[in-house]
C-alpha cells in the first residue's frame, strides 16, 4: 500500500474533528518531507476537507435531535 492510499484510508476512518486535525498536521509533515506529491497532496486536502463538512453536518443533525428531544421533553413535564 503506498503512502497516499493509506492516508485516503485514514482520512476515511476518521470518526470525529480531532482526529482528522491530527491527521491534516501528520500529512502536512509527510508533505513537507517530500512523500507526497503536489497532486496526491492537493488531493488529499480535498479529501480533508470532504470528511471535516461531514463530520460536521453529522455533529449538528446529532445537536439538532437532541435539542428536538430536549424540546419535546420540556414540553412533557410542563404538561405535567
Amino acid at each position: 500500500m503506498s503512502n497516499y492510499e493509506s492516508a485516503v484510508k485514514r482520512i476515511q476512518s476518521a470518526d470525529n474533528i480531532g482526529k482528522l486535525e491530527r491527521l491534516e498536521r501528520s500529512l502536512d509533515n509527510l508533505y513537507t518531507m517530500g512523500l507526497f506529491s503536489v497532486s496526491e497532496f492537493v488531493k488529499l486536502d480535498c479529501l480533508l476537507m470532504d470528511q471535516y463538512c461531514l463530520l460536521e453536518e453529522a455533529t449538528e443533525a446529532r445537536n439538532w435531535k437532541l435539542s428536538k428531544y430536549s424540546d419535546q421533553f420540556v414540553k412533557l413535564i410542563e404538561e405535567a
